[in-house]
């Protein structure tokens, strides 16, 4: 029997999207099995990694999609390399960044055009949970919101619709290292009774995090058009939620803390609502002064907080 390996990436909005595709394609038993979905990053998809083995194990009759999952922008070859390692595979990719980068990718390999629902954001598409529910009718309406808003805070969507995403959010951003309960938090979408105990327990265990995220918020810092945070050592926050509560204040948002496994890193977001500033590429301006950035333009990661000056200094010429 075929199976199907679902390679998506990590974040709220994504894991609500994989949930909408299960939901639309296969039975919630199939999921976490003959369905299996593994959560990375764009950066993770090289030779030697989780996904690259994944796909290395499939049978020939095996399908794989991608879901959030964006072209590598640093090492595009990469994210090529892994498509072409999927080969026939691959059977839909459903993402929101960049579109370009997949346009060109596709015309490289010589792919269908129709494998890539990758509009971009833009209206009625924000997040790949609205990318999916555009395909699927299926997916609730008010998933699709949910989604978008997970990725946007600033849009308006109803109170279910936000209630959803915030649960998700809290849920994933516990543990944010912790892939298995990306799939719990799928099958509790679904409807799973026991996992819908399990994410129950994770939303209680996330209230440490919601205020480490308020006191964070309450002690930034501003420095110009950026708000620095400072994440308190070895506390979690949530860095979603404090980057949209900061825009209301700055423009840019640097959050100063520990990526889990990789050591001290400055985060920054930038506002895309802001009149003049909404369009700044980050990961632009700190290349301009020397620095590898990774991540997407609108919020960019650079590791080692001594950047930080550097950094707020150059958004404060913009």
């Amino acid at each position: 029997m075929a199976k199907t390996l679902i390679i998506a990436a990590g974040s709220p909005s994504t894991v609500i999207a994989t949930a909408g595709f299960c939901l639309a394609n296969y039975r919630i038993e199939q999921v976490g099995g003959d369905v299996n979905i593994i959560f990375t990053q764009a950066f993770q998809v090289g030779e030697g990694s989780l996904s690259r083995k994944a796909v290395e194990a499939l049978g020939p009759e095996d399908k794989v999609v991608l879901i959030g999952l964006p072209v590598n922008n640093r090492e595009p070859q990469m994210t090529t390399d892994f498509v072409r390692a999927i080969g026939s595979r691959l059977i839909g990719t459903y993402d929101e960044h960049e579109p370009e980068r997949w346009a060109a990718l596709q015309v490289e390999l010589g792919l269908a055009p129709e494998l890539f629902h990758t509009p971009g954001k833009g209206e009625g598409h924000l997040s790949a949970a609205s990318i999916v529910g555009n395909e699927y009718p299926e997916m609730p309406g008010e998933w699709m919101a949910a989604g978008d808003w997970a990725d946007n805070r600033q849009i308006e969507v109803t109170p279910e619709a936000k209630a959803l995403a915030t649960e998700v959010d809290s849920a994933v951003k516990t543990r944010i290292a912790d892939n298995a309960f990306r799939v719990t938090v799928i099958r509790r979408l679904l409807g799973d009774p026991e996992a819908t105990v399990a994410f129950r327990a994770r939303l209680a265990e996330g209230k440490a995090i919601e205020e480490a995220t308020a006191r964070a918020l309450a002690e930034a810092e501003l420095n110009g058009q950026v708000l620095v945070l400072l994440q308190a050592d070895r506390q979690e926050i949530n860095q979603t939620a404090a980057m949209f509560a900061g825009y209301r204040r700055a423009p840019f948002v640097a959050v100063v803390g520990v990526k889990s496994g990789e050591g001290e890193v400055v985060v920054v977001g930038c506002n895309d609502k802001h009149p003049t500033l909404g369009k700044t590429n980050l990961l632009e301006v700190f290349g301009a002064i020397g620095l590898k950035a990774s991540g997407i333009p609108a919020k960019a990661t650079v590791y080692g907080r001594e950047h930080l000056g550097p950094m707020v200094e150059a958004l404060n010429t913009l």
